[in-house]
């Protein structure tokens, strides 16, 4: 492909990003006259923008009470506020949305995680082909149900995805100090990415690539200074919410069905698999470092250690599985590209295709929790590690093409 088809092939998918904020805002602004909480996008978003009405130097946005008298006044009628758990950082990172009344903020968050989804979309794809195919990739995108919920429900994940994809295409072109402070952003939910993080930290000490620790180290001091200065009190009172952790939950992780086991077998709801499942997956990841020694390939070790902590993850929604579009991405880029050999090719898009309808159909026409989404993570990563190992030399040959 000559360097001008190139560049014009990279300036028009640039454009899908921006048509996505335009066609998110159009949409809310045409459906919603009077848009306001209750409508699409605003579920969940309500979290953030009440605890930001209360990250000053004499609130405190993760008390329930005042969480309450905010979300009440929005008109969410319920007895217990839906509270922030993220860490007040996350807070800092969403203020230039969160300063505007609710109806704006939550228009801005629902197109700019529109135009954030296709950029990262165009992102993975340009890991491994440097001209997107447009339609294809629009399709792929639409069609992947957890970034469709939390877009529905207006959640920070699609965020967390946006820095995690430009983490990884910063890391393979050597762009040591961005990635790291694409890393750092990760840390508002490390849960969902705990084994990439391990990982990361072993293979900069192993490579001496320490520019992106020093990337991620000002990051992190970043967020954490412009949150000291809006409130000081605000990381001690996030880490005092914790006194009384959510146990409760019934999450769509490896974590949450072990427990409905037990609770099966015993009747017991027991809290001890929050903790002892990922201390165990993070155990098995360090050991295969210390012993294996890997080379690590991000386009490949990168979408794989993310699944896994999603697998592994304490707590864990459908709208977080949106961390794992690489891995119904990156397949398909590889296929699109005419490098996979046909009855491969086909075998494989009937694979995603069949788990995305049982997806989308339990999500329509089923009153379906979050819970009963736990099997597409592994779904999704055991497609993706099938697809890697049977076409591993086809997909050297198209990725060094």
């Amino acid at each position: 492909m000559s360097k001008t088809r190139n560049r014009r092939s990279t300036i028009i998918s640039w454009c899908v990003p921006c048509l996505g904020f335009l066609f998110g805002w159009t949409v809310l602004t045409s459906v919603y006259p009077s848009y306001g909480f209750g409508a699409r996008g605003t579920n969940d978003f309500i979290e953030f923008w009440s605890a930001y009405q209360l990250f000053e130097p004499n609130s405190n946005p993760y008390d329930p009470d005042e969480l309450n008298i905010q979300q009440r006044f929005l008109g969410r009628d319920q007895a217990t506020p839906l509270r922030l758990w993220n860490p007040p950082w996350a807070l800092t990172l969403l203020s230039p949305v969160l300063e505007f009344d609710f109806p704006l903020s939550a228009k801005l968050f629902f197109a700019g995680n529109m135009f954030l989804l296709f950029a990262s979309a165009i992102l993975i794809w340009r890991l491994v082909d440097p001209a997107p195919r447009i339609i294809p990739l629009v399709a792929l995108t639409m069609a992947f149900l957890p970034t469709l919920d939390c877009l529905n429900v207006g959640q920070i994940s699609i965020v967390l995805l946006a820095a995690l994809v430009a983490m990884l295409f910063c890391l393979e072109r050597r762009l040591d100090i961005p990635a790291g402070f694409c890393a750092a952003i990760l840390t508002i939910k490390v849960h969902l990415f705990f084994l990439l993080l391990l990982t990361l930290a072993w293979w900069i000490a192993r490579n001496g690539r320490w520019r992106v620790a020093v990337g991620g180290i000002a990051g992190l001091a970043l967020l954490l200074s412009v949150t000291i200065i809006h409130s000081e009190a605000a990381i001690p009172q996030w880490v005092d919410s914790f006194q009384n952790p959510p146990f409760h939950w019934i999450v769509a992780s490896l974590v949450g069905l072990v427990r409905q086991i037990i609770l099966a077998l015993t009747g017991a709801w027991v809290a001890w698999p929050v903790v002892v499942v990922p201390t165990l997956a993070t155990w098995g990841v360090g050991l295969w470092l210390l012993t294996r020694r890997p080379h690590i390939d991000w386009r490949y070790h990168g979408p794989t250690l993310v699944g896994l902590s999603v697998i592994f993850s304490p707590y864990g929604w459908l709208f977080d599985q949106s961390v794992l579009l690489p891995l119904h991405i990156l397949p398909l880029a590889y296929i699109f590209g005419g490098r996979i050999p046909a009855n491969r090719r086909i075998a494989f898009l009937l694979l995603i295709v069949i788990m995305q309808i049982l997806a989308m159909s339990m999500y329509h026409l089923y009153e379906s929790s979050n819970h009963h989404y736990v099997w597409l993570p592994p779904s999704l990563l055991g497609a993706w590690l099938l697809f890697w190992g049977s076409d591993r030399p086809a997909i050297n040959d198209a990725v060094q093409s």
